[in-house]
């Protein structure tokens, strides 16, 4: 099984469920009979747990759409498409211990970042708002390029460059990165 399945995830068969579910897909996609292939079946009402792919409906109630869940199973088509599971808000303060001028409550959800691309994969792909985190530089010229490129406008694009030694200086954290290109061949 791929790694990418694995990660965050220690349930083995919701992870053979989720290979199965991408195999099942990709032979429909390409107009295969799937009958025809000895799969195992697959369990669409698995349980809830990390990877379940959800959609995010709203900004400050987040409602997750989520088909994993035992009561699914028991309601019909109707009630199935108003179902939702809430995540709740955790609801973070200092302790009474610290002595502050004011009190203050911050709101999380349990929320993590659900999607990265690399910069290979945004090829082609226009981008709102685009962060972009350089551990180091690019492999190529044209990937700095690629990368950059895929936002709508200077204002929409960030960039955190991780700071690098170089010659008993320190490039200070955003303000440069050493774009790499095979000197030899601009050479010859």
């Amino acid at each position: 099984m791929s790694e990418d399945y694995g990660r965050g995830n220690t349930n083995p068969a919701a992870v053979e469920q989720m290979v199965l579910r991408d195999i099942h897909d990709l032979l429909y996609s390409m107009g295969k009979d799937i009958t025809g292939y000895g799969l195992p079946e697959i369990n669409d009402i698995g349980e809830s747990c990390n990877g379940v792919l959800a959609e995010i409906r709203g900004e400050l109630n987040v409602l997750v759409d989520q088909d994993h869940l035992d009561t699914y199973t028991s309601l019909n088509d109707e009630q199935r498409a108003g179902f939702d599971e809430i995540i709740h808000h955790i609801t973070l303060s200092p302790s009474d211990d610290i002595s502050l001028p004011l009190k203050f409550k911050r709101k999380q959800s349990p929320i993590r970042l659900s999607l990265a691309m690399t910069i290979n994969k945004s090829q082609g792909q226009t981008i709102p708002n685009v962060g972009i985190y350089l551990l180091e530089p690019g492999f190529s010229h044209g990937q700095l390029y690629i990368v950059l490129s895929r936002g709508v406008s200077k204002q929409a694009t960030k960039i955190l460059v991780k700071p690098k030694k170089e010659k008993k200086e320190v490039v200070p954290i955003g303000k440069s990165i050493r774009n790499i290109v095979y000197k030899d061949v601009l050479d010859s």
